[in-house]
């Protein structure tokens, strides 16, 4: 039971490891795209 729980505790841990790799990578790039936008888009406005 003790071990069992121990691999089910690790088996999460990695999880949450890779999902959270995984989803900074997912909030980084689209925030540095949509930074790219929004400055593309004011320059955009102020030279028409």
């Amino acid at each position: 039971m003790n071990t069992y729980k121990n691999v089910f505790c690790s088996i999460i841990f990695q999880v949450y490891v890779s999902l959270l790799i995984s989803h900074h990578t997912f909030i980084i790039i689209p925030h540095a795209s949509a930074e790219q936008a929004s400055s593309y888009l004011q320059k955009k406005s102020r030279n028409p």
